[in-house]
């Protein structure tokens, strides 16, 4: 990533809406030099594991619906569940 000057590096899931493994975003995150992002896969369920070792994350499908209509309470449910993790992080962290 380096060498071609990127800002960043998605990891991402085998497929749409499929997550990638906290570890490997993990790995990517100590063997690069740039911002590490979560390109697929993150939901209210799972926004805990990538919180403390990515950069950004990148949310799409778990808030559409297929008719292209935004879930309203998956949306709140992910802005809870993003506060908690760093909140969460952060008291673990004040703690060491």
């Amino acid at each position: 990533a380096e060498f071609f000057k990127a800002d960043g590096v998605i990891v991402t899931g085998m497929h749409t809406g499929h997550s990638p493994d906290a570890s490997e975003v993990k790995n990517v995150k100590g063997s690069v030099g740039c911002k590490v992002l979560v390109g697929s896969g993150v939901s209210h369920e799972n926004v805990h594991k990538f919180q403390p070792c990515a950069d950004a994350l990148i949310v799409g499908s778990a808030l559409i619906l297929q008719t292209g209509r935004i879930k309203w309470v998956a949306v709140f449910g992910f802005i809870m569940a993003t506060i908690l993790s760093i909140v969460l992080t952060a008291s673990v962290l004040k703690e060491r």
